[in-house]
């Protein structure tokens, strides 16, 4: 049989015409809807003409997706459910398989494990592949399905006191959750005591609170030392604790802890013993005393002894600079004597006098040449008035006379005398003229008397009788007034 536009056992769409040959023996054909086997002869033309024919056209307009010369069996279609492992790594899972169609029945099953049942169990997590078969006619399908892994197994540990942290020697192995009284936690050092796990705060008792390995860990530990007489201070060896100790102090160094008096933080007192225990007995306490040889009351600086109180013919003072002498000391006073009497480093000072030098012998000194000195020393006076000592005739003793000088020392010159003033007398008629000279002294050539109108004429001055002359004779301004006149030719 030949068969165009078609291949065997395909599924043929409507309308598909084709040619039938038929040879001896005849041959038949059935058309397979998916539901019954029909002969292809039908409908249109009989059996016995369709199997008298030798080449038979057929055009198959009724029936949709035919198949020609169909198989006998059809497979079923394939469902499931898996069941995951209980824990990972459990062999426990399964699946559970459902078939829904499919004939002729019973089926073959074929799983990649080897299974040939519908349904596998006792499976790990995996992919599981299964081929369904019809076992007449060899229709089949496959399908595969996973089983998931169950939870992970955890190792939970004790928790016998409740303190959420567990015994890491006590376990139970679950993967399900923690059982009752377990935890995930192996942290507990000491199962049996609440206050001791990881999370404890560490306290001064001995004991690992935090289980860490280590007792009292992160605490202050202090040194104390026994004080016996309750002074504050210890001594002896030190013992290291994180909590006081009864009769113990954190301050070590006392030299004496049977003396309540004698420790580090006592004051140092002049009485033989170390107080403060620093190994100095009395220093910084002692008091310096210092020789008294002349019995003044002041020491000797030089000569100076350490004690509590002050030995025989020893002082406090140290100011003595003459110490072999009583009447020096700083609170003698000091006389002109050339002696430091008040040892104040100075000799005869703010005692001794000035004396000034007196060149002229008039007893008056010069004051810018001077000497300091107990006693005046020769050519020297204590006065320092003299404004001239090389003239003994000026001083303040000397009588101011009309020289130009200062003969008195008062600094003007001249003082105190009588002065007038003098003018110039050109014509020596008594009278003078011209700007007037002050002076204490006559002046040759001039006169007291000023008034003179022509003093190149003696016949003219304030004294001279007016004349006919028309001259001013008499100098008051007017010519020839007081005189008669007769007439213009005569003058007067």
């Amino acid at each position: 049989m030949r068969l165009t536009n078609s291949i065997p056992w395909a599924s043929v769409t409507p309308n598909l015409v084709f040619n039938l040959v038929t040879v001896n023996p005849r041959t038949s054909a059935n058309w397979y809807n998916g539901t019954t086997n029909t002969p292809f002869c039908v409908p249109g033309i009989s059996i016995p003409t369709c199997l008298n024919l030798t080449t038979t056209t057929y055009t198959n307009a009724l029936l949709a997706n035919a198949q020609l010369n169909p198989p006998l069996c059809t497979a079923p279609t394939l469902s499931a459910n898996s069941v995951a492992a209980t824990c990972a790594g459990d062999a426990d899972g399964s699946i559970d398989l459902t078939t829904t169609g499919g004939n002729p029945t019973p089926f073959d099953f074929l799983w990649s494990n080897g299974a040939i049942t519908e349904d596998i169990s006792g499976l790990t997590a995996g992919t599981y592949t299964v081929t369904v078969s019809t076992t007449v006619g060899g229709c089949s399908v496959t399908a595969s399905y996973t089983v998931a892994d169950g939870a992970p197994v955890v190792t939970y540990y004790a928790d016998a006191d409740g303190d959420t942290y567990g015994d890491p020697l006590v376990t139970s192995m679950s993967c399900t959750g923690a059982p009752s009284g377990f935890v995930a936690d192996n942290t507990d050092c000491d199962d049996n005591n609440l206050a001791i796990n990881p999370g404890a705060a560490e306290v001064c008792n001995g004991i690992d609170d935090n289980c860490n390995g280590l007792s009292d860990d992160g605490l202050t530990f202090l040194d104390y030392c026994v004080d016996v007489d309750g002074d504050g201070y210890g001594a002896g060896v030190a013992t290291s604790s994180c909590n006081p100790i009864q009769g113990s102090v954190t301050v070590a160094g006392d030299c004496d802890d049977n003396n309540l008096a004698v420790n580090p933080g006592a004051t140092e007192v002049c009485d033989l013993i170390d107080n403060d225990c620093d190994g100095l007995i009395d220093e910084g306490v002692q008091s310096t005393f210092y020789a008294d040889l002349d019995g003044d009351t002041y020491g000797d600086a030089s000569s100076s002894v350490m004690a509590c109180v002050a030995p025989m013919g020893y002082v406090a003072d140290n100011t003595d600079c003459d110490d072999n002498n009583m009447a020096v000391n700083p609170a003698a006073t000091e006389v002109c004597d050339l002696i430091d009497n008040d040892c104040d480093g100075l000799i005869d000072e703010g005692v001794q006098l000035t004396f000034y030098a007196d060149v002229d012998g008039d007893t008056y000194g010069d004051a810018s040449s001077s000497v300091q000195a107990c006693t005046a020393p020769l050519g020297f006076v204590s006065d320092n008035t003299d404004c001239n000592d090389n003239n003994a005739a000026i001083n303040p003793g000397a009588a101011e006379v009309c020289n130009g000088i200062d003969d008195d020392c008062d600094g003007l010159t001249d003082d105190g005398l009588i002065f007038l003033d003098y003018y110039v007398d050109g014509d020596g008629d008594g009278y003078g003229a011209g700007a007037a000279t002050s002076s204490c002294n006559p002046i040759p050539g001039s006169v007291l008397v000023a008034g003179d109108c022509d003093d190149l004429n003696p016949a003219v001055n304030p004294g001279a009788t007016e004349v006919c002359n028309a001259i001013d004779d008499d100098c008051n301004g007017l010519a020839d007034d007081g005189l008669n006149f007769r007439n213009l030719l005569c003058r007067c």
